[in-house]
């Protein structure tokens, strides 16, 4: 085998490693740099809506916490109410 044949083996024992190096390093196509930029605008866009929609979800639950907090008190004083001892009616001239 020549030097050439020795040459054009290890080239072509390479290539895919040489391809796929390239291809990774290649800089973005300038008609693709648009179209990510309106993905990126898009997925902002969604990700600022779910925050928000995230901030509306928490105030409605601390609502809804706070909402059932008082309902417990007033249960709670309507039990307390109940097994309160009444007084007997012989007591009532005391």
């Amino acid at each position: 085998m020549g030097y050439l044949e020795k040459i054009s083996q290890m080239t072509t024992q390479q290539e895919p490693a040489i391809q796929a190096y390239t291809r990774e390093h290649q800089p973005i196509a300038p008609d693709y740099t648009d179209q990510f930029r309106a993905e990126i605008d898009k997925f902002n866009t969604t990700m600022q809506r779910l925050i928000e929609q995230s901030s509306k979800d928490k105030e409605n639950f601390f609502h809804l916490i706070k909402t059932f907090q008082e309902r417990v008190g007033v249960l709670e004083n309507q039990i307390k109410l109940l097994e309160a001892p009444s007084p007997s009616w012989w007591q009532f001239w005391k």
